[in-house]
């Protein structure tokens, strides 16, 4: 079972300053795949991302993360489930894959979410996915698995992620690709 409050984006806070210079940066990051804001506890990580969503046309789903979801198939079922938030039907398939007690093929899995993202809506603004404090999420075959999402992504899908550090991804290699928007 799910926890649903993981889903809910905060509220839109009316004190928290704005900060429009990185609001447009973040807002020219929808043509990429990723957008990662990465500083320390009290930055305003997710006040930006927040505040992102307020302004932008996109569907937005969000999701919460913490130190329980490094596990790789409560991350999966996590993510699928942000998904589902925009359409029940997303990533349907993956998710009986995943909860199969003796299921271990995530990348079947993510293979099938992503053939329901690309097929999702082409022609509205793309999805933007939030995974706000990326920063608990350590476990090799999560990360593995999540480059194989971010690689294969459709355009129609956007992630932006928060975290307190750099996360152990190929992130040389997707700058050179023009994946990423980066924001320290």
């Amino acid at each position: 079972m799910l926890l649903q409050t993981k889903f809910f984006a905060p509220a839109i806070n009316p004190k928290a300053i704005e900060r429009p210079r990185l609001l447009s940066q973040v807002a020219r990051s929808s043509g990429r795949k990723l957008t990662m804001v990465i500083a320390a506890a009290g930055y305003g990580k997710t006040t930006l991302l927040s505040q992102w969503r307020h302004e932008s046309e996109s569907p937005f789903t969000w999701l919460a993360l913490d130190e329980s979801d490094n596990e790789p198939r409560r991350f999966w079922l996590y993510v699928i489930g942000a998904f589902q938030k925009i359409d029940s039907a997303l990533g349907a398939e993956a998710s009986k894959l995943l909860n199969q007690a003796e299921f271990e093929h995530f990348e079947a899995a993510i293979t099938s979410l992503v053939n329901d993202l690309s097929q999702y809506q082409v022609d509205k603004p793309p999805i933007v996915f939030v995974m706000d404090d990326f920063h608990h999420i350590s476990d090799f075959d999560i990360m593995r698995h999540f480059v194989y999402l971010v690689d294969y992504l459709p355009p129609n899908v956007h992630i932006a992620l928060t975290s307190r550090t750099e996360p152990v991804l190929p992130l040389s290699r997707w700058r050179v690709k023009n994946f990423i928007t980066e924001i320290y």
